[in-house]
């Protein structure tokens, strides 16, 4: 080894390199997109976080439902007793949500 490439190793070299970039070229723009997608998505979700208070409070019995079931993702059981706490825990979340709304 002289140190030196002969033609064909440096076709061949060149040839790997130009289609490594390109791939690489490629898996960018595809990141770049996907990551506009994910951009939008969280906007539009920060935005319902941000308006909970009133989707609760103008929404259906299940648009109720899953509001608290995503503030307590734990399947609860209620039975009698318990209606009066959930219901207080209910008034504590959305005062806590109308206030932060408020702020903004």
């Amino acid at each position: 080894m002289d140190g030196t490439l002969d033609n064909e190793d440096y076709a061949f070299i060149k040839k790997d390199t130009h289609a490594k970039i390109e791939r690489l070229e490629f898996d960018h723009s595809h990141l770049s997109h996907r990551n506009d997608e994910i951009t939008k998505l969280l906007k539009s979700e920060l935005g319902k976080i941000g308006n909970m208070g009133n989707l609760y409070k103008n929404g259906t019995i299940e648009q109720k439902r899953q509001i608290i079931s995503s503030i307590f993702p734990e399947n609860l059981i209620l039975t009698e007793s318990d209606i009066e706490l959930i219901k207080s825990i209910q008034r504590f979340c959305l005062s806590s949500i109308n206030k932060r709304t408020e702020r903004k």
